[in-house]
Formats: structure tokens, C-alpha cells, sequence
């Protein structure tokens, strides 16, 4: 079989993507450089000699979503630069580890991010061999993990395990390895409805079921309430529509006897379903007083906003708990978000995820709606702006949704 340069492309991207959360293994705490970042950071030296090859045949969007998504990150950009002015002349620069991590972190993601939009092959055909690799080697690399993890060795259960209880694959934290989890049981329903051979379907199923074993080995509160809340707000219209069907439906005694029976039994399961739903949220707000913690880092935070509710204060992390300017994030992206670029940043956040949802319901892309569903839900408890992931997936969702025929012109050298 004969490798092209676009698929040695995708592949080079992809697997820079998914090895970014491989954070065991970096050059230091200040400098988020490991295994993934020199992968992509090949990967955009590749692009820029493309780039300066054939300067003229670059296309760029001239409209669309494409075009916003791309405004998108240079006005990010912009307000960002512009907030640590802001931050050093109001004399709240954060801790200069957590301010260099950041700031490097966001630069890299967003030259990622704009090479990305820029690429001339991002076509509808390829979106789904990016998604495709990108499913793929998440699920060889869970099922890599899982198998070393059953090794008795002290070695790998201190790399692999977190307090030998929570799976954190190779990532530091258990949250990280589960946000690459999040939405792929979403990836995987939008690809079972691109693949109709069975051969393919068995490897999309089994590739899923290995990803949520392993998110659910994870034990984060945050990827068990996105995938609940998500599963059960996308599938509540298609219950409601078999439930009025079956009530208004006919059938034979037989028929209105199973429907009872059926009823009964969903009717009994349902309360448990909540109630454990519900019990799990308010253990991830009580357990080791997360509540009180998080209640005090979102005050903390929008005080620090105040400070410059516009601009916002650049990257770092400006919140804390006895007060804002301690060195701690908010731990949740929005707001983390306010606070790098400003309420006009975070307009531009909230209107990009509101245009998304939108379109992803007026034209029922279901497995799309839920693949951003569950990544707005993970990030509601969690920092995800720093990850390339985040925003790739997001940016396929924004080529999925678009309109066919997107305007492009060329660059004249």
C-alpha cells in the first residue's frame, strides 16, 4: 500500500495530538515540551516549508466558518498579548512558572490551531481520516495502557495509576487522560454512520469499548457527568417520540400486555438512574470539599477579572483561595478563558460554542452535537484550553458543520 504525503501528514498531525498527553515524560514544569510537542512542532516545520514552497498556491477562506474560526484565534491572540500588558501595568502577573507554562502552552495551541485552518487539503473526505486516526490511536494507545497496567510491576503501576485507585495512563493527572476519553464514544457513533462494513463496525465498537473501560477506570466525576448529561439531553427526544408512539400506537393484547410490562420496568429504573446520576454529582462537589474549593477559586477568579473586565490579564493563573493572584486556575475553561482575554474573548468564546450547537441541531448531526456536548460539560470542571485536542476536535466540528463550497482565494507572492 502506498503512503501519500497527505496521509503521512495526518498521521505526523494525529500523533502529535494524542502523545501531548503524554506529560510524564517533558523537558520541565516551566516548558510543557514532551513527546506530543515535538511531534506537532515537526509537524509545523513541515507546513511552513510547504508554505514557502508553493507561497502561491495557498488557500485561504475568504468567507464562512472557516474564515470566522480563523479570526477567531488572531483576535484571541491579540487579547491575550493585550492582557499582560494589562497584567504588568497593574503589577497581577501571575507566578512566573504557571506564566510561562501558560503563555507558551496557548502560543503553541494557537500557531497549531492556524496552520491547521490554513492547511489547503482540510476537505470533507479528509476530515474523516483525521477523525478516523485520531479515534484510532487513542484507542491503541488505551488498550496499550490498560494491558501494561495489569503487569505487576511497581514501575509501571506508579506511572500508570494515580494513588493506585485512578488510571492516569501516562499523564499526570488522571483529568487529563480523561479528557482524551471524553467524547470518543461520540467520535466512534459518528463514524459508525461513515463506515457501513461490518469489518469496519466491529473495529469501531471494539476500539470504543476500550476507551470507556479505561475512562471509567479514570473515576473522574467530570467525564462521568459529561457523558450522563450528554447521553441522556440527546436521547430524551428520540424516548419522548417512542414513548408517544407506543401510547398512541395500536397493538394486539399481547402487544399492550409487553408495553406494560415494558413501561413498568422503565418507569422503576428510571428514578434509580437518576437518583445515582445525581449522587455522583454532589459526591464530586462534596468529596474532599471540592465545593467549597471551587466556590472559593470562581470568586477568587471573577474578582481578579474585575480588575480588567474587558482585556482580561493574559495567560497565567490569576485566581487562588484566600484571594485572587495566588498562582491557582479556576478549573473552569470559561472563566479561565474571561481571564486570559477579557469579557470580548469571552464573547468570542461562548459565541463560537453557540454557533456550533446551533447548527449542529438545525442540521441533526446528533453524534456531533454530542462530541461538543460532552467536551463543554468536561470543561465546565476542568482547564482544557492548553490541549491541542480541545481545540482539534472542535475545529473538525467546524468543518463538519460547514456549509459545501466555501469561497477561497489564492495568496499572490
Amino acid at each position: 500500500m502506498r503512503v501519500s504525503v497527505r496521509d503521512f501528514d495526518n498521521f505526523l498531525f494525529a500523533s502529535g495530538v494524542i502523545l501531548c498527553f503524554v506529560t510524564h515524560v517533558r523537558v520541565g514544569s516551566e516548558v510543557p515540551l514532551g513527546l506530543g510537542e515535538t511531534l506537532l512542532a515537526l509537524w509545523l516545520a513541515c507546513r511552513g516549508l510547504a508554505v514557502f514552497r508553493s507561497f502561491r498556491k495557498i488557500r485561504i477562506p475568504r468567507k464562512g466558518v472557516i474564515m470566522g474560526f480563523l479570526v477567531f484565534w488572531l483576535l484571541a491572540g491579540t487579547l491575550a498579548a493585550l492582557g499582560m500588558l494589562v497584567a504588568l501595568g497593574l503589577g497581577q502577573t501571575p507566578p512566573t512558572r504557571t506564566l510561562c507554562h501558560d503563555a507558551l502552552a496557548l502560543t503553541f495551541t494557537g500557531a497549531v490551531m492556524i496552520a491547521l485552518t490554513l492547511r489547503d487539503t482540510v476537505g470533507s473526505d479528509e476530515k474523516d481520516e483525521l477523525l478516523t486516526l485520531l479515534y484510532g490511536l487513542t484507542a491503541v494507545l488505551t488498550a496499550g495502557i490498560l494491558l501494561a497496567s495489569v503487569i505487576p510491576s511497581n514501575v509501571i503501576l506508579a506511572c500508570l495509576w494515580y494513588g493506585t485507585v485512578r488510571l492516569c495512563g501516562l499523564s499526570e493527572n488522571p483529568n487529563q487522560f480523561a479528557l482524551l476519553l471524553t467524547p470518543i464514544p461520540f467520535m466512534g457513533w459518528h463514524l459508525w454512520t461513515r463506515y457501513h462494513s461490518a469489518r469496519h463496525r466491529w473495529l469501531i465498537f471494539l476500539a470504543g469499548f476500550v476507551c470507556v473501560t479505561a475512562g471509567l477506570l479514570t473515576r473522574s466525576d467530570a467525564l462521568v457527568v459529561a457523558w450522563g448529561a450528554t447521553t441522556v439531553s440527546i436521547l430524551s427526544p428520540f424516548f419522548l417520540r417512542a414513548i408517544s408512539h407506543v401510547i398512541l400506537g395500536r397493538a394486539t393484547i399481547w402487544g399492550w400486555v409487553f408495553r406494560v410490562m415494558g413501561g413498568s420496568m422503565l418507569m422503576a429504573w428510571i428514578p434509580f438512574a437518576v437518583s445515582l446520576f445525581v449522587k455522583r454529582f454532589f459526591a464530586m462537589c462534596t468529596e474532599g470539599h471540592q465545593a467549597s474549593v471551587r466556590f472559593a477559586l470562581y470568586e477568587n477568579g471573577v474578582i481578579a477579572l474585575v480588575r480588567s473586565f474587558f482585556l482580561g490579564l493574559g495567560p497565567g493563573a490569576h485566581s487562588g483561595l484566600a484571594g485572587p493572584f495566588q498562582g491557582s486556575e479556576v478549573h473552569c475553561s470559561p472563566l479561565d478563558w474571561a481571564l486570559m482575554t477579557g469579557l470580548a474573548g469571552l464573547f468570542l468564546y461562548l459565541g463560537l460554542w453557540g454557533y456550533l450547537f446551533w447548527k449542529s441541531l438545525r442540521m441533526r448531526k446528533w453524534p456531533i452535537l454530542g462530541l461538543l456536548a460532552s467536551l463543554f460539560a468536561f470543561s465546565l470542571f476542568h482547564q482544557t484550553l492548553r490541549h491541542p485536542w480541545f481545540w482539534v476536535l472542535i475545529f473538525i466540528c467546524v468543518i463538519t458543520l460547514r456549509r459545501r463550497g466555501t469561497h477561497t482565494c489564492s495568496v499572490v507572492a
